[in-house]
This record gives structure tokens, sequence and C-alpha cells, in this order.
């Protein structure tokens, strides 16, 4: 967690049959973020999602370096360009770089989006409705980009319209059209 000059006392003894363990821990000098790059570049930079992600970067110049940290954000990034359809998302650059004997550390952190997928032709397999009528209840389209919140969208829709008692919608990344 940002210490790396932690001094540590050990000991032991034997008591009633078991070894009682006595460690003592002085953290020391806590590294501090001395400078961060971090941002998304690609088609999907102006996603409103990864601007949210973004505009809550964990550090701030001069606070104690966190490994959590940094892995969470750059999670939420990857996680945030899969819901969205940037199946082929990968950052450029990804590092954190700690200088122990300054007790600094330089963070870097940069996602390509690269494209954003769309969704390709929707089949449905069921035999309870005519296709015109089914029609109504399709919200998903050809074309549209790719949205998890989508694929949950037409999922309830379908659920709601009490024709069906199983549903499952899913996304194939054959039928994903990548342009």
């Amino acid at each position: 967690r940002g210490y790396y000059d932690a001094d540590l006392r050990s000991g032991g003894k034997i008591e009633k049959g078991c070894w009682k363990l006595r460690l003592r821990i002085k953290p020391g000098r806590p590294v501090k973020v001395v400078s961060q790059q971090y941002g998304v570049i690609g088609k999907g930079k102006d996603e409103g999602d990864f601007k949210k992600i973004l505009a809550e970067f964990p550090y701030k110049k001069g606070e104690t370096l966190n490994h959590k940290q940094y892995i969470d954000f750059k999670t939420q990034l990857s996680d945030a360009a899969q819901a969205l359809g940037y199946f082929d998302a990968e950052f450029v650059k990804h590092s954190i770089t700690v200088s122990p004997t300054l007790y600094q550390a330089k963070i870097h952190l940069v996602l390509n989006t690269g494209e954003r997928y769309r969704y390709g032709k929707v089949t449905i397999d069921q035999k309870i409705l005519a296709d015109r009528k089914l029609k109504n209840y399709i919200v998903i389209k050809p074309g549209q980009p790719y949205n998890t919140e989508d694929l949950i969208n037409q999922q309830q829709i379908l659920q709601r319209s009490g024709y069906f008692q199983l549903i499952k919608v899913d996304a194939l990344l054959l039928s994903l059209i990548h342009i």
C-alpha cells in the first residue's frame, strides 16, 4: 500500500505448547504519487461512461500510492469498454514506476478503445408469435452500437410480454459487426 521502507521486527516464543509470534511493523515513509498520465484514446474516447470514470481518477499528486486503487480503476475502464462493445480495447500504457529511494511513484494508464462493435442480424428462435407481432417486442436493431444495457432491456421486454417462459438474449460475436 505504498510503503517500501517498512521496519519489521519479529520474535517468537513457546507458550503453553504453542508458538506465539510477535511482529512489530513500522511502515516507514510512504511512497507518494508525483506524476500521473491517464486517459482513454480511440473511437470511444468521448463516451460518457469513460468520462465519468476518468473524472474520478483515484490519485492526486502528493497522495500515498495505493496499488489496489490502480487495479480497481483499471478494471473499471476495462469493464466499461466491454459493456459498450469495445471488445478490442487494450491498455497501451499501464504501469506504476516506483522509486523506493526517492519515495516517489509515477502512474501511466491509457486505454485505447479501438472500434466499437454493432449489432448484426437479430434472430429469434420461437414458435409462439407471428413475425409481425414479434417485431413489436424487438428493440435491438442491426447496425445499432453494442451496449450490454440494450441486451438486458431486450430480455426484460420479452419477459414482460407474458408470451414466453424461458428467455435467453445473447450477442454472439460472430453476429456483431466490427466497423
